[in-house]
């Protein structure tokens, strides 16, 4: 969730109906999302991990 929210323009809505049957509502998503935050801020590298796929993501899509 917290991926495609940083990829997307998708509204938190949007991005909870993204998982199947089981509807997500927008606070969900939003827990999710901040829950990696939370994580990126102790765990070591994964603020940079993360910040480098979602930069090289969007960096592939430009080129299509």
């Amino acid at each position: 969730m917290f991926l495609i929210r940083e990829i997307t323009t998708l509204s938190t809505t949007e991005i909870g109906e993204c998982f199947g049957d089981r509807t997500f509502d927008h606070g969900t998503v939003l827990h999710a999302c901040q829950a990696v935050k939370d994580r990126m801020a102790t765990k070591f590298g994964l603020k940079k991990d993360l910040e480098d796929f979602v930069a090289s993501f969007k960096k592939e899509f430009e080129r299509l």
